[in-house]
Parts: C-alpha cells; structure tokens; sequence
C-alpha cells in the first residue's frame, strides 16, 4: 500500500507576491510522497475577440510543443521521465497548466511551468500540426451530444457576452490563425499580474517561495490586463424560448436554462443551494419526481454554472422520446408554482450539508486541494472567501432560498434546447404553446469511540473464508469502505447477460424495512455514497461517508448485503434505466467501442458477455432472478476493505455480521479462449472520425511478466511517449493515441486505441507496426525506460490518494488471492527489468500475427 503518514499535520499556507505581481501560493502538506502545481492564466475564451474564438484553446496546445526545436526533448518529456504527470485545460475565464510530479523533483515542476507559461510560443510548422488536432478534437466534440447541447445553450442564453462562443472555437477562426495572432495573443493575456502559482505537497515552503521567486521573477511585461466582461444583461423575454434540432442519436436530450448573476454576486450561494434542492443528487425534488415517481426520464440533474462575469443555472434531461411532451408540461407547470412550494427545511438541510460535504472532500487528495486553493485566490483574491462562502451557505434561511428561486427559475427567462431522433415529429411550436400557458391545478448515531488506529494497514481473516482490511488515516473525517466478491458475470448463462450488473445496481433501492425513496434520503442528509456495481469477474459495494455517520452507513450495508428488496417496481425501473446506458453509450463511437471489445475477444466465454446485456433481455427478468443470483453470489466468501477515520471495534462488529450469508468457498476464475476472428468493423450512423483499437494477449495479474507489461505501456503512453510522438506528432495520424491494459488473474490484454481520420486508417495502423518492429529490433534506452518507471510509481501514488481507491485495491487483490503490497511491490520489481527483456516481451507478445484489430466508422 502507499508510503502515507497520516499522522503528520499541513502546514498553514503562504502567500508571497512577487515584484512583477505575480502571485504564489504554497501549501506544505506530508500526507504523500507528491508534489502538485497549478498554475492559472487569466486567459480564457472570454478575454478572446469574436475573430480568434478558439485562440486560449489553441495557445494551451501550442505549449506543450515548446522545445521542440534545438532540444527535441518536450517539456512533457521533462515530467514524465521523473514519473510526473503534465496537462492543461482552457476554461471560459482562465487556463490552468497542472503538473504532478514525486515530491523530491519538484524544482523541475518548476521549471516546466515557466517554460510553458512565460515563453513566446513555437513555430509555424507546430501551429499547423496543432491546428490539425484541434479540429480532429472539434469534431470529436459533434459526436457527443451532451457537448452539443451545452454548445447550443451558451450561444443563446450569454448571446450578448463574451461567454457565447464554445471554448474550443469554430473550424473558420481555428483555421484563420496563424502564429502572428497567436504570438500577439500571448503577449496581450500571458502576463505574471494575471497569474497564480499554487504548489501543494511534500516540500519545504520557504524553499519552493526562493525558487519560484527567483525563476518567475525575471517574466516582465509593461503591459497590464484590462478588464474585458460586459455587465450581466439577463435576456427579456427571449424570441424564441425554444429550439428543436433533429439529430439521428437515438434518445431525447434537453437542456433547459436560466440566466443567472456570477459567483461573486451575494446571492450566489442561495442560488446554489435552491439548484441542489432542485436537482443536484438523485433524492433532490425533480429527480424524484421525474425519474422515479412519474418515470419520465433517464436522467435529469441542475447544477450552477456560475464563471466570473456571466451564469446560468443548467439542467440536463436524456429520457425517451415518445415522453417529451409529457415531462415538457409537468416541467412547465413544476416551474411556474415555485413560489407556492418554498424549500422544505429537511430539504434545505440536505443542501447544506452536501455543499459544505464538497468543499470539504476537496481536501482529500492534493490536486482536489490545490485546485480549491487556487479558485478562491485566483477569483476571489483570498483564501478566506472560502471560509465567507461556508458561512453564508450556513446561515442561509428557506427565505433566502426561495427568493433566489424566484429571481431565477422565471418561464420568461428560460431557455429550452431540444435535440431529438428525426422520426419524433416534435416542432418548437408544439413545446412553446405550453410554456405561456402551464396548468393550474395543484398537487441517531451513537458516540463514536476513540480510535485505535496507528496509521497501518491489517488484515484481520475471519470464519468462513471472509476477510477485513483496515486502513486507518485519520487525516479527514471520512470514510470509505469497499466489500468485494469474486463472481459477477463468472457466475452467469449466456442467456443471462447483464443480470450481474442489474442485480448490483438494484441491490441499494431497497433494503430491510426501507425503501429506494427512504435510501435515497438516508444517503443524501448524511452527504453519503453508497453503490453496487459488478464487473466480468466480481460484485462490489462501496460506500462513503462523513466518520460522525459510520453506523448508519453500516447499518444500512448491513441490510443491503443480508435482506435486499428487489421490489419487482424498483427491479423493473433498473432494467430500464440500464438499458438507457446501454443506447447512450451507442450513441457515442468510443462507447459501442467499449461495448464490443470483449464480446469480439472472447465469444462463448463469460469474459464476452455484453456486461450489461440488451435490452430485450433486461426487460424479461424478474425479481426471482435477480434474488437468485444474489443469493449465490453473496453466499461466497469476500473482502472488506475500510479506510479513514473510523472505530475499529465497530468495524469488525459489523464485519461479524455481514457473515451471516456466507455459506460456500469462493468460485474459481475460468481461463477465456480467445477468439478465432482476429478482425473487426463497425459502423456508427452519427461521427466524424474512424476509431481504430488493436489488442494483444498478455500475461495476467499475478505472473512474473506483469511488471514488464507494465513497463512497457508506459513506454508507448503519455505526450512524450513512443506512441503519441510518432504517429501524432510526426506523423499527424492521431488526435488522439493511448494504450489501455486490462488484466486479472488468469488473463490480461494490452490494446491501443488510435482516434483518425476516415482516410487515414490504413496508415495510422502502418505507423503503429513501424512503432512496435522498432522495439522489435532495437532495445529501449535507459533514459526511456527510467521514464516508464518513473511513470508507475508516481502513477500508483497519484491513485491511491482517495479513500474509495485504496479500498478498492486492498479489495480487488486480497479476493484475487494476491498479497496487499502486490502492485507496489512490482513497481519495485520494474527496477531490475532491462532493455534486453523489454525487447524479449515485444517479441514474444506483440508480435503482429498475435494482433486482434477493431474498427470503428463513421456510416453518415
């Protein structure tokens, strides 16, 4: 498990700024062997001009192209040699530029992030290959119709802002720039008055403040940031209050919209927490009325989107088509009575509890912690606005509320964006004639005790085979917990596919004397997760909540693992909502991707199961079913794994109990036999792009040789990799090229995935054998491979920051029959692994006859 000492405390964070205005922020916290860096950049889509839409976005591509020219090293070569890991993110009011890297290099953080943010962009060559993948990623976003529809909503509702055109750009202004714009551009914006530097982790603060001060310093500029936000002008009485688009995606998808003032504005946290009532979790009013009492939609949530000069608070709805005008008219009428249904205070205590629950969790990894710092610096000007905005949303009365609700959830101002299958016939007229005109008529814990934890992990076997793991780390007050056992699609027919992952699903919509409704509420006053789930091999139930409401959340665990409901309504609301997911997904190229890769790789064996099923046979099961299956499935032995702060004696009380259903030795793993077929096409309706995805058999978790397939993804993988610097960047065959590994104990796959061009296929798989037969033929270099080991190491700890993750593989390996260190352990192993057996593998296990090729198309 991790090297992490949760005994050791934060430090209080400095504030230094620096002559040229500059500020830096530094947070010393010993929890993690890891440094993270944010830094932000008041260059966002807002500060561009109609004609350069597009230019922060592409700025943010052009840097990572830095050092390309005399010194072919990249400035992501730089980080990912050291095991770090570099990206970056254009937003509407900023981009941030984020590097995590092992704590003992984080002067090359540095030094990363000035030649990224402080140095003129590269040549013209860079900005035309960049440019390419641009628009590859333009497109990509047309396939996506969540994507689309908020495209749709912001252009209207921000129409006279500076906020309404998409973050990405339009292909004509993308194609117009040219590197003197993008050059003036940096110039204009890039300025060290418009930036943070905000450094989180293992380090020395005084340290990190010379170093910075002494490298950041000498960026100056004469020039200084003018403001660039018009007031907010809310939209009176819109021209046209709705829009359909016909598209040939197969469910319905709404974004509806309300202007609304931005995050500073005094009301702000009102507003936020009248969107959470609203919409923001699964038991709030809409979803409960819409997806599981009136079972009109899919999916339906609100959130804020509140930016530094405009807002709008923004709800999402997917449901079926033939209920669009049903749910369109009990929305209208539900909008119009807000003010004769103020929030509830059971309601509003939910809200609060789950605000204050967010910013709180942001504290539990470093990267959650920096971004949270750097927000309230970089837009408020001080750390302390978080504090202001807790009190505010503590102190706020249903009054409060309610008049936010009023000022915002207004018919007049709301904007209603359709897309819908061609074959509905709905118009906008048809959905407008309801919105002027809605109907009227109306409608205790006890005292947790001292805990006896002392920072280290134990594994406590139990009778019946079953086992606990318990990771204390007291540095919040949370905890996680993940129970764990083998199973899941191992255990099913064929003609039974998808009854794991429905019965996992179902498993906590009902359970001892409550109900899914009375679930749903437990879980969110608590500002509790709690979720079943199931994959090829195994079913899970993870949980997490505040420590102060452990012994609810294990009783509630308790009754979901011993006396599932299975109400033959909530068993048939599952099968419906699964079978959402499953035409959601193939609407989407990489979704029906993922979809066929393991039916394609292994026919005939429970590894090729479609893992969710199809929705014919989703509809025939029945509550024998799935109580069958979970009667089978939870009388094997399995693991529980806890971490945070928690009570150990009340732990293992519950870990007692949770026995009760055990009854049989755990079911062994079939070996899958790979499929004859080696080849594959597919065809989408909606798309742009090809997709491409080539997979090779490789040994499983477990074998000796699973350290040096590990090794060898992270040689293909990352902006500096093999990979990605071939066929993207030299090549410009990829917009996108990465490898995937999955493996388990008695089987493993390591796949690439290229996203190109329709008429780029045959090349781009052409370019990826040249990659693969030069490792063929030469050995690695030791600075590649001390990149890729790097890349492991600091990728494990990364991961395992979270609560949930490191239950989760305490889980995960303890039911594979492995030992608790084995993933650290063999990130020690890659030391000793050398060029010589890198090549030996290559040779052995990617070798081109071994290769199985999906394709993916675009049939529009």
């Amino acid at each position: 498990m991790t090297d992490h000492n949760p005994q050791e405390v934060r430090s209080r964070p400095v504030l230094s700024l620096l002559p040229n205005g500059m500020q830096i922020l530094v947070q010393e916290d010993r929890r993690f062997p890891l440094v993270v860096m944010r830094l932000y950049v008041r260059a966002g889509s807002s500060h561009e001009q109609p004609e350069e839409a597009g230019i922060s976005h592409m700025l943010e591509h052009m840097a990572f192209r830095k050092g390309q020219g005399e010194n072919p090293e990249r400035v992501a070569g730089q980080i990912e040699k050291r095991g770090g890991s570099l990206n970056a993110a254009t937003g509407f009011d900023q981009t941030v530029y984020m590097v995590d890297l092992p704590a003992d290099d984080w002067a090359a953080g540095l030094e990363s992030l000035f030649e990224l943010c402080c140095i003129t962009p590269a040549g013209e060559k860079d900005l035309e290959v960049e440019k390419e993948v641009v628009l590859a990623e333009l497109e990509k976003n047309e396939d996506n119709p969540r994507h689309c529809l908020f495209e749709q909503i912001q252009k209207t509702v921000w129409s006279k802002t500076a906020y309404a055109h998409p973050i990405i750009g339009y292909r004509e202004t993308i194609k117009a720039l040219d590197l003197k714009k993008v050059k003036d551009y940096f110039r204009r914006v890039y300025l060290p008055q418009s930036m943070l530097l905000v450094v989180c982790g293992q380090v020395d603060q005084p340290e990190v403040l010379d170093k910075a001060g002494r490298l950041f310093g000498r960026f100056r500029t004469e020039k200084t940031l003018l403001s660039r936000h018009r007031p907010f002008e809310p939209a009176a009485g819109p021209s046209q209050a709705v829009s359909v688009m016909e598209t040939s995606w197969k469910k319905g998808y709404l974004g509806l919209c309300f202007p609304a003032p931005c995050f500073s504005a005094l009301t702000s946290p009102f507003l936020e927490l009248a969107a959470y009532i609203l919409g923001g979790d699964p038991s709030s009013r809409f979803p409960s009325r819409y997806k599981y009492e009136e079972k009109l939609v899919d999916e339906l949530g609100i959130s804020p989107v509140l930016l530094e000069g405009q807002g709008m608070i923004y709800c999402q709805v997917q449901l079926d088509p033939p209920r669009v005008i049903d749910f369109w008219k009990k929305w209208v009428q539900d909008i119009s009575e807000l003010a004769s249904r103020p929030p509830a205070g059971e309601e509003l205590e939910r809200a609060k509890v789950n605000l204050e629950h967010g910013l709180l969790q942001a504290r539990e990894t470093l990267a959650g912690m920096a971004s949270k710092m750097g927000h309230f610096q970089f837009f408020e000007q001080t750390l302390a606005a978080e504090d202001h905005y807790l009190q505010q949303i503590r102190r706020a009365s249903p009054e409060d509320v309610r008049q936010a609700m009023l000022n915002t959830f207004s018919l007049q101002q709301m904007q209603g964006h359709f897309f819908l299958p061609k074959e509905t016939g709905i118009e906008a007229g048809d959905l407008e004639k309801e919105l002027f005109f809605p109907c009227t008529q109306t409608r205790p814990n006890r005292p947790r005790r001292a805990s006896r934890a002392d920072g280290r992990a134990r594994v406590k076997k139990l009778s019946r085979g079953c086992r606990l793991v318990l990771l204390p780390d007291p540095t919040l007050p949370y905890l996680g917990m993940d129970l764990t056992w083998l199973g899941g699609d191992q255990l099913l027919k064929e003609n039974e596919q998808g009854l794991a992952a429905l019965t996992a699903g179902t498993l906590t919509k009902g359970a001892g004397q409550r109900e899914a409704g009375r679930i749903r509420d437990f879980l969110s006053k608590r500002a509790a997760d709690l979720e079943g789930m199931a994959n090829r091999d195994q079913v899970s139930i993870v949980a997490k909540s505040p420590s102060r409401f452990s012994s609810d959340l294990l009783g509630l665990l308790q009754d979901v693992v011993l006396a599932p409901q299975f109400d033959p309504e909530e068993v048939a609301r599952s099968a419906f909502e699964q079978a959402s997911r499953i035409v959601e997904r193939t609407d989407h190229p990489l979704g029906l991707l993922s979809r066929e890769i393991f039916p394609f790789l292994f026919p005939g064996s429970p590894y090729g199961y479609h893992h969710l099923g199809d929705p014919a046979g989703l509809e025939a099961f029945l509550r024998e079913d799935l109580k069958g299956f979970w009667e089978q499935q939870s009388a094997f032995p399995w693991v529980l794994s806890v971490c945070g702060d928690f009570d150990q004696d009340e732990i293992e009380e519950a870990a007692q109990k949770l026995q009760g259903g055990v009854r049989l030795t755990g079911p062994a793993l079939s070996v899958p036999d790979w499929s004859r077929e080696k080849e594959l096409e597919l065809e989408i309706e909606a798309g742009n792009q090809a997709h491409i995805l080539l997979a090779f058999p490789v040994p499983g978790l477990g074998d000796p040789l699973n350290a040096c397939t590990s090794l060898v993804k992270k040689l293909l993988a990352g902006q500096d990799g093999i990979l990605f610097k071939e066929l993207r960047d030299r090549q410009g065959l990829g917009y996108a090229v990465s490898p995937m590994l999955w493996t388990n104990p008695v089987a493993g796959l390591l796949g690439f995935y290229i996203g190109t061009y329709a008429d780029k296929v045959g090349q781009a798989v052409s370019g990826f054998f040249k990659v693969i037969h030069q490792l063929r033929q030469e050995t690695v270099g030791p600075e590649r491979l001390n990149r890729a080991r790097n890349m492991l190491k600091a990728e494990y700890f990364r991961g395992r920051q979270g609560l949930l993750p490191r239950c989760s593989e305490a889980s995960d390996l303890l039911a594979y029959g492995l030992p608790l260190n084995y993933h650290r352990d063999m990130i020690d192993r890659t030391s000793d692994i050398s060029p010589a057996e890198i090549q030996g593998f290559v040779r052995e296990y990617l070798h081109w006859d071994n290769k199985y090729s999906m394709i993916l198309r675009s049939g529009g």
